[in-house]
């Protein structure tokens, strides 16, 4: 039966499916087979580190992308970027697959998104059989290697994306020379702008386009600021963003700054002009990534972008957004359409766990959650495993820190949380994270150096513990959750200070927010059991 559905069904069962269920599926009969088969190639994401999925629901990332599937080893987080050999493994079956059915596969692939350390040889081999059995391709984004965009060329006059790559992967100011732009202005007059829909570049449109050539109509920018391609042309002054690019069209813009802690005293936003974009009134999708934190272009942006639908910001440094601002977008036109917000914002609770420094440095808890749940976690777990004594409050160096401070483990040396670049769209990478098996692991290790796999104390954390424990945490941000919730009516996806949540309807009246991750017995404290006339005679 489930066979003869049709192929517009299809899809819409497909996109609520992880790549898991899709799979499965693919094994039900012949029929089913080529009913799922192009939907699980159509979005390839290539991916050189581990596949971290959602507990809370599988299907996100995936019900969009196909990844290539490997779970976690230590030596994944070495230092070397290199792709790893599972990855290298998964990528080249991938290859093959495609290899000995290339009639039948390759042209169900319609679009592919790198991520920017896999393996060159491999890749390219990818492109390859591309070239020879694929016209459908739509977009090809986020690779970094110049030397790919040979490759794409094929597709020139129909692909979708335009990656304009720097002339090196990390900045270098020697590296961006007259052949480098002679070379690039050279890839641009291959591709057709009136199907160009995503332009990432690594240049400054400013030097690099002309002012009155026909305005380039995009629904996608990402703009890379990079310091060895601004001022390797001549910028004239009086040319702006709105002179390069059509004002109506732009609905997402992403800028990632390139410089480093070194260039803190330069000022970014205005050597390279971007209160231009306060012109652009229908961006939809904001991201700020690795930019030095101005708080004054951040409440212009809420202020001009009044349908703004997505909002991502990650200061160097870890920089906060202050309540004030915060505040200023919960009051501005934004709030009624805004429905995904990332960032980190200045303290609202009480920290669970903090340090105070007097004479002798030391760790103070406060639980500010009253419910049961974390009650026993503290008693439990983090009194008797990480503070079983007086003595143990006390820090005399970082080595006290890394091994007490829970909070920071979970979030910054060992963390149980994956990155995406958009929980709601993309899947969810293990780039640095770690499943709660080996994080356990690796805390024991700090906690009772003494113990071992074969002889369990006490005073051993479990998996269970950590999931206590990142539950205590989310109950103690109960008042950053209620603010966002109360003031942000379409909000879906909040991840804030690191931590990402769904945002629910718990019932008629009442909104929450649930882990995307280490879901499994959560508990929401922003509730209550709410109580009518007549449930009071049950």
């Amino acid at each position: 039966m489930i066979d003869r559905l049709p192929g517009e069904i299809w899809d819409k069962i497909a996109f609520n499916l992880s790549q898991e269920d899709k799979t499965a599926l693919s094994y039900v009969s012949k029929s089913v087979n080529d009913l799922i088969t192009p939907l699980l190639y159509q979005n390839i994401y290539l991916n050189e580190r581990y596949y971290f999925p959602s507990d809370y629901d599988t299907s996100l990332g995936t019900h969009l992308w196909s990844v290539l599937y490997f779970t976690f080893q230590e030596k994944d987080l070495e230092k070397d970027l290199g792709m790893t050999i599972r990855a290298k493994q998964k990528f080249r079956a991938l290859v093959r697959s495609l290899t000995e059915s290339p009639l039948r596969l390759c042209p169900m692939i319609k679009r592919v998104h790198c991520t920017w350390h896999l393996d060159q040889p491999t890749l390219i081999s990818f492109l390859t059989l591309l070239n020879k059995y694929n016209s459908n391709l739509l977009s090809f984004e986020s690779f970094i290697k110049g030397e790919i965009c040979p490759y794409l060329w094929k597709h020139a006059s129909s692909i979708q994306t335009l990656n304009l790559t720097p002339p090196d992967m990390l900045p270098n100011p020697e590296a961006a020379d007259e052949q480098y732009f002679q070379l690039t202005r050279n890839i641009v007059k291959k591709y057709n702008f009136d199907n160009i829909q995503d332009l990432t570049i690594h240049i400054n449109p400013l030097s690099f386009f002309e002012k009155g050539m026909k305005k380039i109509k995009i629904r996608s920018l990402c703009l890379n600021l990079r310091d060895d391609t601004l001022n390797a042309e001549p910028v004239d002054d009086s040319v702006h963003y709105y002179d390069i690019f059509d004002i109506n069209s732009l609905k997402e813009l992403e800028m990632l700054s390139w410089y480093n802690e070194s260039s803190s005293d330069v000022n970014i936003y205005n050597k390279w002009k971007l209160y231009d974009f306060f012109e652009f009134e229908n961006i939809e999708y904001l991201s700020l990534l690795s930019l030095f934190k101005n708080e004054e272009f951040i409440q212009n942006c809420i202020k001009k972008f009044s349908k703004l639908r997505k909002l991502k910001i990650d200061f160097m440094f870890d920089a906060t957004i202050s309540k004030n601002t915060l505040d200023l977008m919960s009051r501005n036109k934004c709030s009624k359409t805004i429905r995904y917000i990332d960032l980190k914002i200045e303290e609202i609770d009480i920290p669970i766990l903090s340090v105070n420094d007097d004479e002798i440095s030391n760790f103070n808890i406060q639980v500010s959650c009253k419910c049961d749940d974390c009650k026993m976690t503290l008693d439990k777990i983090i009194m008797k495993k990480y503070f079983p004594n007086s003595d143990s409050f006390i820090i005399k160096d970082f080595h006290d820190i890394e091994q007490k401070n829970f909070i920071l483990q979970m979030f910054k040396l060992f963390t149980i949380i994956p990155y995406s670049a958009g929980f709601d769209e993309y899947p969810s990478i293990g780039f640095y994270s770690r499943p709660l098996e080996d994080f356990v692991k690796k805390i024991n290790s700090l906690l009772n150096p003494e113990s071992n796999s074969n002889n369990k104390t006490e005073r051993d954390i479990t998996k269970s513990d950590v999931i206590r424990i990142y539950h205590m945490y989310l109950h103690s941000m109960r008042k950053s959750f209620d603010y966002f919730v109360s003031r942000f009516k379409n909000l879906e996806f909040l991840i804030v200070n690191d931590v990402p949540t769904k945002v629910i309807q718990y019932d008629e009246f009442q909104r929450c927010n649930v882990p995307l991750f280490h879901y499994y017995g959560y508990k929401s404290n922003q509730v209550y059991e709410l109580v009518n006339d007549e449930s009071l005679f049950d």
